[in-house]
């Protein structure tokens, strides 16, 4: 079997792109919007019961605390993101070019500042999305494969058929 292959660039714009894949693929994500509204009908209801029911100080601790918890469903992946921006242009590997090579053994990762090679049994599940491919080593680690990167687009079905076919917990995203 051949070696596909995906060259891409580690930026900003790929580093968001793969954060936002992986908070796909986090199951409390989908009630955090709930959540939102929840608590926003909360707030006003509190507020309501604080103007007309004059039990001010109960009301005020409980409006800052769900106000606080809106706060942080609101602003808390731009915050995210604008801390993993800053922590990346620090970083040695900003603007590095990066070459996956997918074989059936393995995967050869190059760039300016490293080499890796990182055997299938590495990797603990595998989400497929419309736009590419998510590899996970363990819960919080993982690398993001945009079909985009791909050399050719035989890379793409041959990655997929090798995701699932070395990865037990391969699932479409």
């Amino acid at each position: 079997m051949s070696t596909a292959e995906y060259r891409l660039r580690y930026t900003e714009e790929y580093l968001l792109q793969a954060m936002h894949r992986y908070r796909k693929t986090l199951w409390w994500r989908g009630q955090y919007a709930a959540l939102r509204w929840i608590l926003a009908a909360a707030l006003v209801v509190l507020l309501a019961v604080a103007v007309w029911g004059r039990a001010y100080t109960a009301v005020i601790v409980l409006c800052a605390l769900l106000g606080a918890l809106i706060g942080i469903t609101v602003f808390g992946n731009p915050i995210d993101a604008w801390i993993a921006i800053r922590r990346l242009r620090k970083s040695p590997f900003h603007n590095n070019d990066l070459i996956f090579r997918i074989s059936d053994n393995e995967i050869h990762v190059t760039g300016t500042n490293e080499e890796t090679h990182l055997k299938w049994s590495a990797f603990s599940k595998a989400r497929r999305f419309v736009d590419g491919l998510l590899l996970f080593q363990g819960p919080h680690f993982f690398n993001w494969l945009p079909d985009s990167a791909a050399v050719d687009a035989a890379s793409v079905d041959q990655v997929m058929s090798l995701a699932k076919l070395h990865v037990t917990d391969y699932r479409d995203g």
